[in-house]
Protein backbone atom coordinates (compact mmCIF):
# COMPACT_ATOMS: atom_id res chain seq x y z
CA UNK A 1 0.00 0.00 0.00
CA UNK A 2 1.70 3.31 -1.34
CA UNK A 3 2.02 6.04 1.62
CA UNK A 4 1.38 9.69 1.27
CA UNK A 5 3.94 11.65 1.22
CA UNK A 6 1.64 15.04 1.86
CA UNK A 7 -1.12 15.93 3.48
CA UNK A 8 -2.56 17.05 -0.27
CA UNK A 9 -1.91 13.78 -1.68
CA UNK A 10 -3.26 11.87 1.37
CA UNK A 11 -6.57 13.52 1.07
CA UNK A 12 -7.01 13.31 -2.67
CA UNK A 13 -6.07 9.70 -2.99
CA UNK A 14 -8.02 6.02 -2.60
CA UNK A 15 -8.15 5.92 0.92
CA UNK A 16 -9.01 9.62 1.95
CA UNK A 17 -11.37 8.98 4.57
CA UNK A 18 -9.01 6.49 6.41
CA UNK A 19 -6.18 9.17 6.33
CA UNK A 20 -8.27 11.99 7.46
CA UNK A 21 -9.98 10.09 10.21
CA UNK A 22 -6.11 9.43 11.31
CA UNK A 23 -5.63 13.20 11.16
CA UNK A 24 -8.37 13.51 13.25
CA UNK A 25 -7.34 11.68 15.75
CA UNK A 26 -3.87 13.32 15.53
CA UNK A 27 -5.78 16.40 16.10
CA UNK A 28 -7.61 15.53 19.10
CA UNK A 29 -4.16 14.64 20.66
CA UNK A 30 -2.67 17.81 20.14
CA UNK A 31 -6.28 19.42 21.57
CA UNK A 32 -6.21 16.79 25.15
CA UNK A 33 -2.68 17.23 25.94
CA UNK A 34 -2.67 21.10 26.25
CA UNK A 35 -0.24 20.93 24.01
CA UNK A 36 0.04 24.52 23.10
CA UNK A 37 -0.97 28.10 23.44
CA UNK A 38 -2.24 29.96 19.94
CA UNK A 39 -0.02 33.32 19.79
CA UNK A 40 1.20 35.80 17.52
CA UNK A 41 5.09 35.80 17.69
CA UNK A 42 7.29 38.50 18.49
CA UNK A 43 9.29 38.92 15.09
CA UNK A 44 12.77 37.86 17.13
CA UNK A 45 11.71 34.29 17.33
CA UNK A 46 12.34 31.37 15.76
CA UNK A 47 9.64 29.52 14.14
CA UNK A 48 9.96 25.93 13.85
CA UNK A 49 8.53 24.35 10.43
CA UNK A 50 5.65 21.30 10.99
CA UNK A 51 4.82 18.93 8.56
CA UNK A 52 2.14 15.70 8.23
CA UNK A 53 3.51 12.31 8.09
CA UNK A 54 1.66 9.35 7.54
CA UNK A 55 2.51 5.79 8.09
CA UNK A 56 0.26 2.12 7.77
CA UNK A 57 1.44 -0.10 10.16
CA UNK A 58 0.52 -3.57 9.49
CA UNK A 59 0.20 -6.65 11.97
CA UNK A 60 -0.09 -10.03 11.16
CA UNK A 61 -3.67 -11.60 10.79
CA UNK A 62 -5.33 -7.52 11.47
CA UNK A 63 -6.62 -4.99 9.61
CA UNK A 64 -3.66 -2.09 8.94
CA UNK A 65 -3.48 1.11 11.05
CA UNK A 66 -3.71 4.20 9.49
CA UNK A 67 -1.25 6.82 10.87
CA UNK A 68 -1.19 10.08 10.85
CA UNK A 69 1.36 12.70 12.67
CA UNK A 70 2.06 16.23 12.67
CA UNK A 71 5.28 16.48 13.54
CA UNK A 72 8.09 19.26 13.85
CA UNK A 73 11.07 20.09 11.24
CA UNK A 74 13.46 19.70 14.14
CA UNK A 75 16.50 20.96 11.34
CA UNK A 76 14.76 24.06 12.07
CA UNK A 77 15.80 24.46 15.30
CA UNK A 78 18.25 26.52 16.90
CA UNK A 79 20.57 24.92 19.50
CA UNK A 80 20.82 27.17 23.29
CA UNK A 81 17.32 28.88 22.01
CA UNK A 82 14.93 26.20 20.78
CA UNK A 83 16.97 23.16 22.52
CA UNK A 84 19.72 21.96 24.70
CA UNK A 85 20.18 18.66 26.08
CA UNK A 86 18.99 15.63 23.68
CA UNK A 87 20.04 12.47 24.87
CA UNK A 88 17.83 9.46 25.54
CA UNK A 89 18.45 6.22 26.07
CA UNK A 90 16.70 3.46 23.80
CA UNK A 91 16.23 -0.42 24.76
CA UNK A 92 19.15 -2.48 24.07
CA UNK A 93 17.58 -5.65 21.70
CA UNK A 94 20.18 -7.94 23.90
CA UNK A 95 17.99 -6.69 27.05
CA UNK A 96 14.81 -7.62 24.96
CA UNK A 97 15.81 -11.22 24.35
CA UNK A 98 17.60 -11.50 28.17
CA UNK A 99 14.13 -10.63 29.67
CA UNK A 100 12.47 -12.59 27.36
CA UNK A 101 14.49 -15.47 28.46
CA UNK A 102 14.04 -14.93 31.78
CA UNK A 103 10.43 -14.57 31.67
CA UNK A 104 10.13 -17.82 29.70
CA UNK A 105 12.49 -20.19 32.59
CA UNK A 106 10.64 -18.28 35.49
CA UNK A 107 7.06 -18.69 33.70
CA UNK A 108 6.69 -14.74 34.31
CA UNK A 109 3.30 -13.23 33.03
CA UNK A 110 4.49 -11.38 30.14
CA UNK A 111 2.38 -8.12 29.07
CA UNK A 112 2.13 -5.29 26.50
CA UNK A 113 1.53 -1.80 26.96
CA UNK A 114 1.39 1.04 24.60
CA UNK A 115 1.48 4.87 25.69
CA UNK A 116 -0.71 7.08 23.31
CA UNK A 117 1.01 10.09 21.53
CA UNK A 118 3.61 9.59 24.00
CA UNK A 119 5.61 12.58 23.41
CA UNK A 120 3.04 15.01 23.64
CA UNK A 121 2.53 13.62 27.62
CA UNK A 122 5.74 14.73 28.71
CA UNK A 123 7.08 18.67 29.83
CA UNK A 124 8.67 21.28 27.23
CA UNK A 125 10.67 22.89 29.18
CA UNK A 126 12.15 25.62 26.64
CA UNK A 127 10.21 27.93 24.55
CA UNK A 128 9.75 26.70 21.26
CA UNK A 129 7.18 28.43 18.48
CA UNK A 130 6.33 26.32 15.81
CA UNK A 131 3.57 26.20 12.55
CA UNK A 132 0.30 25.53 13.31
CA UNK A 133 -1.43 22.83 10.85
CA UNK A 134 -3.35 24.45 8.11
CA UNK A 135 -6.87 23.61 8.96
CA UNK A 136 -6.19 22.85 12.12
CA UNK A 137 -9.97 22.89 13.95
CA UNK A 138 -10.74 26.58 14.98
CA UNK A 139 -10.24 30.24 13.39
CA UNK A 140 -6.87 31.73 13.86
CA UNK A 141 -5.01 34.60 12.73
CA UNK A 142 -2.80 33.95 9.45
CA UNK A 143 -0.20 35.01 11.48
CA UNK A 144 -0.69 32.48 14.45
CA UNK A 145 2.06 30.29 15.56
CA UNK A 146 1.79 27.62 18.10
CA UNK A 147 3.72 27.93 21.79
CA UNK A 148 4.58 24.76 22.11
CA UNK A 149 3.51 23.37 25.97
CA UNK A 150 4.80 19.17 25.09
CA UNK A 151 7.74 18.57 23.16
CA UNK A 152 5.75 17.72 20.03
CA UNK A 153 7.16 14.84 17.62
CA UNK A 154 10.15 15.98 15.48
CA UNK A 155 11.81 18.26 18.23
CA UNK A 156 15.52 17.40 18.83
CA UNK A 157 14.80 17.46 22.84
CA UNK A 158 11.26 15.38 22.48
CA UNK A 159 12.66 11.86 23.30
CA UNK A 160 14.78 12.71 25.86
CA UNK A 161 11.56 14.73 27.94
CA UNK A 162 9.36 11.55 27.43
CA UNK A 163 11.67 9.27 28.85
CA UNK A 164 12.23 11.60 31.62
CA UNK A 165 8.67 11.35 32.37
CA UNK A 166 8.49 7.56 32.17
CA UNK A 167 11.30 7.70 34.68
CA UNK A 168 9.67 10.21 36.79
CA UNK A 169 6.63 7.89 36.73
CA UNK A 170 8.49 4.74 37.30
CA UNK A 171 10.25 6.31 40.10
CA UNK A 172 7.39 6.37 42.24
CA UNK A 173 6.30 2.80 41.60
CA UNK A 174 9.24 2.15 43.63
CA UNK A 175 10.95 0.48 40.03
CA UNK A 176 14.72 1.59 39.10
CA UNK A 177 17.04 1.58 35.91
CA UNK A 178 19.24 -1.56 35.26
CA UNK A 179 22.86 -0.65 35.48
CA UNK A 180 23.28 -2.48 32.25
CA UNK A 181 20.05 -0.77 30.16
CA UNK A 182 18.83 2.27 31.77
CA UNK A 183 15.82 1.91 29.62
CA UNK A 184 14.97 -1.48 32.21
CA UNK A 185 13.18 -0.79 34.91
CA UNK A 186 13.57 -3.63 37.92
CA UNK A 187 11.47 -3.61 41.41
CA UNK A 188 12.32 -6.54 43.60
CA UNK A 189 9.87 -7.30 46.36
CA UNK A 190 8.60 -10.35 47.07
CA UNK A 191 9.04 -11.16 43.16
CA UNK A 192 10.69 -9.47 40.79
CA UNK A 193 8.97 -7.05 38.07
CA UNK A 194 10.81 -5.93 35.18
CA UNK A 195 9.25 -2.90 32.81
CA UNK A 196 11.05 -2.73 29.96
CA UNK A 197 10.45 0.67 27.54
CA UNK A 198 11.30 0.99 24.23
CA UNK A 199 9.85 4.33 23.23
CA UNK A 200 6.05 3.90 23.50
CA UNK A 201 6.03 0.36 23.74
CA UNK A 202 6.53 -1.39 27.19
CA UNK A 203 7.04 -4.74 28.03
CA UNK A 204 5.96 -5.92 31.86
CA UNK A 205 6.78 -8.88 33.38
CA UNK A 206 6.22 -10.80 36.77
CA UNK A 207 5.44 -13.75 38.11
CA UNK A 208 2.01 -12.59 39.99
CA UNK A 209 -0.88 -12.02 38.39
CA UNK A 210 -2.31 -9.71 40.61
CA UNK A 211 0.49 -7.66 40.64
CA UNK A 212 0.78 -6.92 37.47
CA UNK A 213 -2.85 -6.11 37.49
CA UNK A 214 -1.82 -3.28 39.94
CA UNK A 215 1.11 -2.15 37.87
CA UNK A 216 -0.95 -1.79 35.17
CA UNK A 217 -3.68 0.03 36.62
CA UNK A 218 -1.20 2.28 38.33
CA UNK A 219 0.75 3.22 34.48
CA UNK A 220 -2.58 3.97 32.98
CA UNK A 221 -3.38 6.31 35.57
CA UNK A 222 -0.30 8.17 35.56
CA UNK A 223 0.04 7.79 31.37
CA UNK A 224 -2.43 7.79 28.45
CA UNK A 225 -2.15 3.94 28.00
CA UNK A 226 -3.67 1.14 25.79
CA UNK A 227 -2.86 -2.93 26.99
CA UNK A 228 -2.64 -4.82 24.54
CA UNK A 229 -2.65 -8.13 26.31
CA UNK A 230 -0.28 -10.95 26.43
CA UNK A 231 2.98 -9.66 24.24
CA UNK A 232 2.10 -11.15 20.78
CA UNK A 233 4.52 -8.77 18.31
CA UNK A 234 7.82 -6.61 19.82
CA UNK A 235 9.65 -4.71 17.01
CA UNK A 236 9.02 -6.45 14.52
CA UNK A 237 9.37 -9.85 16.23
CA UNK A 238 6.46 -12.25 16.45
CA UNK A 239 6.87 -13.50 19.56
CA UNK A 240 5.33 -17.24 20.44
CA UNK A 241 4.86 -18.99 24.05
CA UNK A 242 4.53 -22.54 25.36
CA UNK A 243 4.27 -22.04 29.25
CA UNK A 244 4.42 -26.08 29.87
CA UNK A 245 7.85 -26.26 28.10
CA UNK A 246 8.42 -22.52 29.62
CA UNK A 247 10.12 -21.47 25.98
CA UNK A 248 9.25 -18.64 23.96
CA UNK A 249 10.31 -18.22 20.22
CA UNK A 250 11.28 -15.36 18.15
CA UNK A 251 10.28 -14.85 14.32
CA UNK A 252 10.69 -12.18 11.91
CA UNK A 253 8.24 -13.79 8.99
CA UNK A 254 6.63 -11.14 8.04
CA UNK A 255 9.15 -8.12 8.24
CA UNK A 256 11.29 -10.62 5.83
CA UNK A 257 8.34 -11.17 3.59
CA UNK A 258 7.69 -7.25 3.75
CA UNK A 259 11.38 -7.04 3.69
CA UNK A 260 11.17 -8.89 0.07
CA UNK A 261 8.25 -7.05 -1.50
CA UNK A 262 10.26 -4.02 -0.70
CA UNK A 263 13.25 -4.71 -2.89
CA UNK A 264 11.31 -6.92 -5.27
CA UNK A 265 12.48 -10.18 -4.60
CA UNK A 266 9.31 -11.94 -3.01
CA UNK A 267 9.07 -14.23 -5.82
CA UNK A 268 12.70 -14.83 -6.08
CA UNK A 269 14.40 -18.41 -6.65
CA UNK A 270 15.41 -19.43 -2.90
CA UNK A 271 18.91 -20.32 -1.99
CA UNK A 272 20.86 -22.43 0.45
CA UNK A 273 23.34 -20.25 1.38
CA UNK A 274 23.68 -16.35 1.68
CA UNK A 275 27.05 -16.18 0.15
CA UNK A 276 28.70 -17.40 -3.05
CA UNK A 277 31.79 -19.09 -2.79
CA UNK A 278 32.59 -18.54 -6.40
CA UNK A 279 32.65 -14.64 -5.97
CA UNK A 280 34.60 -12.50 -3.31
CA UNK A 281 33.54 -8.97 -3.01
CA UNK A 282 35.89 -6.08 -3.24
CA UNK A 283 36.23 -2.58 -2.98
CA UNK A 284 36.35 -0.69 -6.89
CA UNK A 285 40.27 0.36 -7.40
CA UNK A 286 39.23 3.98 -7.95
CA UNK A 287 35.60 4.82 -5.52
CA UNK A 288 33.08 6.53 -8.02
CA UNK A 289 29.93 7.97 -6.20
CA UNK A 290 28.21 7.12 -9.60
CA UNK A 291 28.64 3.26 -9.58
CA UNK A 292 26.05 1.87 -8.67
CA UNK A 293 22.45 3.69 -7.88
CA UNK A 294 20.99 0.69 -6.12
CA UNK A 295 19.74 1.49 -2.46
CA UNK A 296 22.63 -0.99 -1.43
CA UNK A 297 23.13 0.98 1.85
CA UNK A 298 19.47 0.42 2.95
CA UNK A 299 19.48 -2.90 2.34
CA UNK A 300 22.24 -4.04 3.82
CA UNK A 301 20.80 -1.70 7.45
CA UNK A 302 17.35 -3.77 6.68
CA UNK A 303 19.53 -7.19 7.25
CA UNK A 304 21.46 -6.18 10.12
CA UNK A 305 18.29 -5.10 11.79
CA UNK A 306 17.13 -8.91 11.13
CA UNK A 307 20.24 -10.40 12.08
CA UNK A 308 20.15 -8.04 15.45
CA UNK A 309 16.47 -9.32 16.46
CA UNK A 310 16.15 -13.02 15.52
CA UNK A 311 18.91 -14.26 13.04
CA UNK A 312 22.22 -14.86 14.28
CA UNK A 313 23.69 -16.74 10.86
CA UNK A 314 23.42 -13.34 9.22
CA UNK A 315 26.07 -12.10 11.20
CA UNK A 316 29.29 -12.93 8.87
CA UNK A 317 27.24 -12.23 5.06
CA UNK A 318 25.90 -8.70 7.06
CA UNK A 319 29.82 -8.41 8.50
CA UNK A 320 31.32 -8.61 4.83
CA UNK A 321 27.82 -6.65 2.83
CA UNK A 322 28.80 -3.53 5.30
CA UNK A 323 32.36 -3.28 4.45
CA UNK A 324 31.68 -1.73 1.19
CA UNK A 325 28.22 0.91 2.49
CA UNK A 326 29.97 3.65 1.61
CA UNK A 327 28.94 5.86 -1.57
CA UNK A 328 31.65 4.74 -4.16
CA UNK A 329 32.58 1.78 -2.38
CA UNK A 330 29.48 -0.68 -3.46
CA UNK A 331 28.48 -1.71 -7.14
CA UNK A 332 26.35 -3.86 -8.75
CA UNK A 333 28.11 -6.99 -7.98
CA UNK A 334 28.00 -6.09 -4.37
CA UNK A 335 24.54 -4.86 -5.10
CA UNK A 336 24.01 -8.67 -6.64
CA UNK A 337 25.47 -10.61 -3.24
CA UNK A 338 23.29 -8.46 -0.57
CA UNK A 339 19.99 -9.66 -2.89
CA UNK A 340 21.49 -13.42 -2.62
CA UNK A 341 21.19 -13.09 0.97
CA UNK A 342 17.42 -12.27 0.04
CA UNK A 343 17.11 -15.06 -1.65
CA UNK A 344 18.40 -16.80 1.42
CA UNK A 345 15.72 -15.50 3.80
CA UNK A 346 13.47 -16.42 1.13
CA UNK A 347 14.74 -20.28 2.04
CA UNK A 348 14.55 -19.94 5.97
CA UNK A 349 11.71 -17.15 6.73
CA UNK A 350 10.61 -19.89 8.34
CA UNK A 351 13.95 -19.98 11.01
CA UNK A 352 13.16 -18.92 14.43
CA UNK A 353 14.90 -18.18 17.70
CA UNK A 354 13.95 -20.15 20.80
CA UNK A 355 14.26 -18.85 24.71
CA UNK A 356 14.00 -20.53 27.74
Amino acid sequence: MPTPCTKEEALSGPYKKEWKAAMDVENEAFIRNNSFDDVVPPSSVNIVGGKWIFRVKQLPGKAPLFKARYVAKGFTQKEYLDFFETFSPTAKLPTVRTLLDIAARGNFEIKSMDASSAFLQGQLKEDVHMECPPGFPGTYPANTVWKLKRPVYGLKQAPREWHNKVKEVLLALDFHPSASDSSLFVRHSSEPFYILVYVDDFILATRDPADMAAVQSALSSALLMKDLGDLKNYLGMEITRDRQACTITLSQESYIDNLLKRFDMDSSNSVSTPLSLQHQLTAPPVPSPDACKDPYPELVGSLMYAMMCTRPDLAYPVSVLSRYVSPGRYTASHWSAAKRVLRYLQATKSHILTLG
